[in-house]
């Protein structure tokens, strides 16, 4: 009895997902996939780099190292996927600014699923090659999206083409191995 809950539990989430997914790519047909199956060569060179293979690391790489050893993010909502369960599911507010996002650098642990309310200023776009997700942010709106964090790693999204500032802004999740 108690696995026939777990698995409806689970394939209501499923289709939870399926839902939002399904809604994300009605507004904005340029969202491909949220899986974390393939990670972008940009990763792999900043892993690679601060594994030691290079010295000279910028400060914007010592800020993504400072992210790998800092406290989880405290998330606004967090719960277990299902009673029992280690993997948790987290709400992230992030607000998009002109001079960057708020909060920058997300924490969390492999196995959790996460989803981002995201709201923006002003007209803005959000990119990640490692999420294969590009999305619209409209000025004064909040946008949800969200992702199951299999693999551990940095993953880093930003704006693309519509940046609010001068410079393009950039953001990182960090998927920790799970204590």
């Amino acid at each position: 009895m108690k696995n026939k809950k777990k698995i409806l539990f689970i394939a209501g989430l499923c289709i939870i997902g399926i839902l939002v997914i399904l809604f994300i790519s009605k507004n904005d047909g340029r969202i491909e996939s949220t899986s974390l199956t393939e990670r972008s060569g940009e990763i792999s060179e900043r892993n690679s780099v601060s594994q030691g293979e290079n010295k000279n690391i910028s400060s914007y790489e010592k800020q993504v190292e400072a992210l790998k050893t800092a406290p989880l993010t405290k998330a606004d909502i967090e719960e277990p996927l299902y009673k029992g369960s280690k993997e948790k599911f987290k709400v992230f507010k992030i607000k998009a600014m002109a001079n960057g996002y708020e909060p920058n650098g997300i924490i969390v642990e492999k196995g959790d699923s996460v989803q981002f309310n995201m709201f923006a200023e002003q007209d803005t776009d959000i990119e990640s090659k490692d999420f294969k997700l590009f999305l619209m942010l409209p000025a004064g709106k909040i946008t949800n999206f969200g992702f199951l964090l299999n693999q551990e790693g940095t993953y880093t999204f930003y704006c693309r083409n519509q940046c609010l500032g001068k410079e393009r802004i950039f953001g990182h999740i960090v998927v920790r191995p799970r204590s």
